[in-house]
């Protein structure tokens, strides 16, 4: 893909780097402590999971991510976040 020179010389994002990013963004925070606890009630870590307790999903801090059935719910803060 090539990007746009205005893009370049600006350190801007295509877009859809963009959204993944502060949704990677989002993510740390929510480890480190500093996103909003509404943000962080949207996101289960796979150790909180009893069933999940032995898997390697612990040490490396994983999250659940929610199943959906429409294409719509994948762009969901909960679904999306997890697999970014």
């Amino acid at each position: 893909m090539s990007l746009d020179p205005a893009l370049l010389e600006l350190h801007w994002l295509p877009i859809t780097e963009r959204i993944q990013y502060k949704l990677c963004l989002l993510v740390h925070k929510m480890f480190v402590r500093h996103a909003p606890d509404y943000i962080a009630s949207l996101l289960t870590p796979a150790s909180d999971i009893p069933s999940r307790s032995s898997l390697r999903s612990l040490s490396n801090c994983d999250l659940v991510v929610p199943r959906t059935s429409r294409k719509i719910g994948d762009r969901a803060f909960a679904v999306a976040a997890p697999r970014a």
